[in-house]
């Protein structure tokens, strides 16, 4: 079955999509299969909008700098990202999924789709092993962490004063 493909710039990170049965994949920037072979590492799109994912990974060559991205399905509302420095980020899409990636410290990001708030936290859980060099992992190698959030409604200062 063929698949639509995009590597993002920034992260490297290869997003495919597969239009015949709603299937799509999120890729480590250095190990990318060529083929849909393994179905295992195939997700549904289960159109849904009320997750965003966040994982992040150190830039070749910059050892104390690592590049972010939240992404997630897209069901046809606006997706717009703001980190907690105020920064608005360029939101892409492909497929049925939305994207967008920044480089820089860690910083909670802040996705509002169809009136409904979540915030990606990046901070890794303590149990994320180390790679695992004797099978051949390398020191550095990335950890896929995905940290979701779940999304909620969106309060204006109307709706808390009528509580």
């Amino acid at each position: 079955m063929g698949f639509e493909e995009l590597r993002l710039p920034m992260s490297g990170v290869m997003l495919r999509w597969r239009a015949a049965d709603g299937h799509f994949r999120i890729d480590h920037p250095d190990h990318h299969e060529t083929d849909d072979a393994d179905e295992s590492s195939w997700r549904v799109w289960s159109g849904r909008g009320d997750m965003a994912v966040g994982v992040s990974g150190e830039i070749d060559g910059e050892p104390d700098s690592r590049w972010w991205l939240v992404w997630g399905e897209h069901v046809g509302a606006e997706v717009a990202v703001r980190l907690s420095d105020g920064q608005r980020l360029d939101v892409g899409r492909f497929g049925k999924l939305w994207f967008a990636e920044w480089r820089g410290p860690e910083q909670t990001a802040r996705v509002t789709a169809a009136g409904r708030l979540s915030e990606v936290r990046f901070a890794p859980p303590a149990y994320v092993p180390a790679p695992d060099t004797e099978n051949g992992a390398v020191p550095g190698d990335w950890v896929h962490v995905e940290a979701p959030a779940a999304f909620r409604a969106v309060e204006t200062k109307a709706d808390a004063l009528l509580r």
